[in-house]
């Protein structure tokens, strides 16, 4: 389910605003149809209503607006049976851990592992105490989110987590989690390759343009003619003027 953008004026509270420690985060975030600082707003804000819904102060999720990306990376704060936050990076892998139960979850789904930093922000923001964070969304706590990595070098080491059982897990719809490490290695391994192509690229020499083919050399005009042989060749034609007559 995903979570809203602005709450509504009746909900009595009010929503920090996006602190710059977080504009750091979103350098890279482009392509779309909001700026690098309205997406880190969005999900700022996403990530605001998502803990006034697990503290009750709100009571309904509504839809973020869309940014015109592809989501590739999913928050999960809460699900049935599940007692930490994840984050997965395909559909199957969210489908498994939030189960048939959408309407109890409390989960955001974004385009880059950047806004999903931004989205577990607040609560490290705000200066909790691990105690007091533990469980509360839209944020892990302070011993989850630096101890797990879930972050590690953008590859999202530690991404997939074994769920609890949930109803329907055991007819295999999905690859067990535990499997998805492969997954996840492969990932990083189309990254790396991607990265060992835009450096090859850039190291490599540029195209020369075609060569030129060298002009051909004009033929040499005729040599002109001495003046003996312009007085030869008035006689002749003289002659010939006189026979022709």
């Amino acid at each position: 389910s995903c979570l809203g953008f602005l709450l509504p004026p009746a909900s009595g509270f009010g929503l920090p605003s996006l602190p710059d420690s977080c504009l750091g985060l979103c350098r890279a975030l482009t392509l779309s149809e909001l700026t690098a600082h309205q997406r880190a707003e969005r999900a700022w804000l996403a990530g605001c209503w998502a803990r006034a819904v697990l503290t009750a102060e709100a009571d309904r999720h509504d839809p973020t607006p869309p940014i015109g990306l592809s989501s590739r990376y999913y928050c999960i704060l809460r699900a049935s049976g599940r007692e930490s936050p994840a984050v997965v990076s395909s559909l199957a892998a969210f489908r498994r851990i939030v189960g048939p139960d959408l309407g109890t979850s409390v989960t955001h789904d974004f385009p880059s592992t950047s806004e999903c930093r931004v989205f577990f922000a607040e609560e490290l923001e705000q200066g909790h105490q691990a105690e007091e964070a533990e469980g509360i969304g839209p944020s892990l706590s302070h011993g989850s989110f630096t101890g797990q990595h879930l972050f590690q070098d953008d590859r999202l080491a530690g991404l997939f987590q074994q769920p609890a059982s949930i109803p329907g897990s055991s007819l295999q719809t999905f690859s067990p989690l535990a499997e998805q490490r492969w997954i996840t290695v492969a990932l990083a391994f189309v990254k790396e390759l991607e990265t060992i192509s835009v450096r090859r690229a850039e190291v490599a020499p540029k195209q020369k343009s075609p060569a030129v083919p060298p002009a051909l050399p004009k033929p040499d005009p005729p040599d002109q003619l001495s003046r003996k042989q312009q007085r030869a060749a008035a006689w002749a034609a003289k002659k010939a003027t006189e026979a022709k007559k």
